[in-house]
């Protein structure tokens, strides 16, 4: 199977860093993240996983709702 990876730039990762930090450690959706970033969500979900790779942020689970859907929390490190 093939892997795609998709690369993300230095200026999303900052925007999307500003936008955790605005946000803080309140339970936060990807689209509510990509509103504050002024980003497309999807942009938002694979720069989010580029920066908890790179030890960025910490991603807290809150609630699991079922398998699929579920509410996370921000935690910028740096």
């Amino acid at each position: 199977m093939a892997v795609i990876k998709i690369e993300t730039t230095p200026e999303e990762h900052e925007k999307v860093l500003a936008a955790l930090r605005a946000i803080g450690n309140k339970t936060a959706s990807v689209a509510m993240i990509a509103e504050e970033a002024q980003m497309t969500q999807n942009r938002t979900r694979y720069t989010l996983v580029d920066l908890e790779e790179s030890g960025k942020i910490k991603k807290n689970l809150v609630r699991a709702f079922n398998e699929k859907y579920k509410r996370y929390s921000y935690e910028v490190i740096e």
